[in-house]
């Protein structure tokens, strides 16, 4: 149960996790573009030109924009990530405690099984023993009449 358990989990919340971090990256990317469109307007700016300073501006607009958007997308990714980890641990522990327990059950069961082993080889090695005595004595008594 426990590697299908892991397999699962594999399949389902590592592969979502990795989704979303695959999204972040591309929510950095567009910040980070946004801010080298943003710093090159600014190189080229000319305040006196109106149209220059608005589209100085609605870049700068867009920045923001992405910056809010990769920030939201950044915490989203932490916490998932520090959900999976959590979960990750939690099922081990889970399993891995019921691992445990059946191997104690185990354990235990193959422990009495092999007291039982050894208390019928005594018994056995007692009627060896005692048919060998019995067929010394008998030996014994037959040479002495």
């Amino acid at each position: 149960r426990l590697m299908t358990d892991l397999g699962v989990f594999q399949q389902k919340a590592v592969q979502d996790c990795s989704i979303t971090v695959n999204r972040m990256e591309t929510f950095r990317t567009e910040f980070r573009a946004s801010l080298l469109w943003l710093e090159n307007i600014s190189q080229q700016l000319n305040p006196e030109d109106r149209d220059q300073l608005d589209k100085f501006r609605k870049v700068q607009s867009l920045t923001r924009e992405k910056r809010v958007e990769f920030a939201r997308m950044k915490d989203n990714t932490i916490q998932k990530i520090e959900i999976l980890a959590a979960s990750r641990i939690n099922l081990l522990s889970a399993r891995l405690e019921e691992y445990h327990l059946a191997t104690q059950r185990y354990l235990q069961s193959s422990i009495n099984a092999l007291k039982e082993v050894v208390a019928a080889k005594e018994r056995l090695d007692a009627k060896i023993e005692e048919k060998r005595i019995a067929d010394l004595e008998a030996e014994i008594d037959a040479h002495n009449p």
